[in-house]
């Protein structure tokens, strides 16, 4: 088994198990996240503080609460469910971009 740990990656022969000595590669990195609880939403806020330009397929969505989840994290976890990881744009004006700034802005 591969465990990805502070970017050294320790290989662990599945034998004590009673499996083959094939490894299976396994990252740490790639489990999702499990919100236990969302953020709420701030009242009073126009359109444009909360910064709402965000994509349709996003509109519905909150960062997650329990663990506490910023900006960033938010988009990353969309992104990465609909993408795949690493498989977007971040730069400015890009669907990254506008998610991150509603995480940080309307919760």
């Amino acid at each position: 088994m591969a465990v990805r740990c502070f970017h050294r990656v320790f290989l662990v022969p599945l034998m004590a198990f009673g499996l083959p000595l094939s490894l299976v590669p396994m990252s740490v990195s790639t489990a999702a996240t499990v919100c236990t609880a969302y953020k709420v939403r701030l009242s009073n806020q126009t359109a444009k503080d909360a910064a709402t330009d965000i994509p349709s397929w996003a509109a519905g969505e909150r960062p997650c609460k329990t663990p506490n989840e910023d900006g960033k994290a938010f988009a990353s976890r969309l992104l990465t469910a609909k993408y795949g990881a690493g498989n977007y744009p971040t730069g400015a004006g890009s669907e990254y971009s506008k998610i991150q700034k509603f995480g940080d802005r309307a919760f």
